[in-house]
């Protein structure tokens, strides 16, 4: 998977922070290095349940939540005028392609830009007419994969007057949902960020230009991937 945000999360709370009932727009792979971290989680399909500030207008398969407000924003998370920018197609707005992406991942009209975001919840888990699907309780040491769109309400504690300090990945969602080799070696449909990862490798200097910039390029996302990158 390509990634998109690399966050450090750091507090000292002994009451119990609550991050709030929210989802994410990404894959989000949770690295616990102190304290302790408890997880409320809900599927996406549970959307009309959740009472979010933003108006849901599609659930894609793979998770991908989008709201009135975010129109052309694609199940990969990609904006459509992005991709058409950056493949050198007139978006129809008048500007020349220049191969650069803009938009900024949440997209609100203006009368809403002030709000809070849509995909956070009016209100705290204990409060819905729904129980979560899960509860998780994670240690220094340990780690969580979650998928995009699902919702969380995570509880920081520190054990012993120690901080809780975490460090999470967050990915660009697949949309190859294929089981198996074919999913896990393409996981999106669409070339988009992978290739706009590799002109970045490129751009950076990190792999060569010429003739064999793009497989070599390439190459480093695969080595970047199975985690010989970092």
């Amino acid at each position: 998977l390509v990634p998109a945000q690399i966050n450090l999360w750091m507090g000292s709370s002994t009451e119990g922070a609550s991050s709030g009932l929210h989802h994410d727009y990404h894959d989000n792979f949770y690295v616990l290095l102190s304290g302790r971290k408890r997880f409320l989680l809900y599927p996406p399909s549970f959307q009309p349940h959740m009472q979010t500030y933003g108006e849901a207008t599609v659930v894609h398969p793979n998770g991908r939540i989008v709201y009135r407000g975010q129109e052309g924003i694609n199940a990969d998370g990609s904006h459509q005028d992005d991709v058409d920018r950056f493949y050198g197609r007139d978006n129809g707005n008048g500007g020349a392609p220049d191969g650069d992406v803009g938009h900024v991942e949440v997209v609100l009209p203006e009368s809403e830009s002030d709000a809070e975001p849509p995909s956070f919840c009016r209100v705290r888990a204990e409060d819905l007419d729904v129980p979560p699907a899960m509860k998780i309780e994670l240690h220094a040491g340990e780690s969580l994969f979650l998928p995009a769109g699902w919702f969380h309400e995570v509880t920081s504690l520190n054990d012993g007057g120690r901080a809780h300090l975490a460090l999470n990945y967050w990915l660009q969602p697949p949309t190859n949902l294929q089981r198996g080799a074919a999913g896990f070696e393409q996981p999106y449909m669409s070339s988009f960020w992978p290739d706009v990862f590799a002109s970045g490798l490129v751009r950076d200097g990190v792999v060569s230009r010429g003739k064999k910039s793009r497989r070599s390029a390439s190459m480093a996302y695969t080595k970047l991937r199975f985690g010989r990158a970092w």
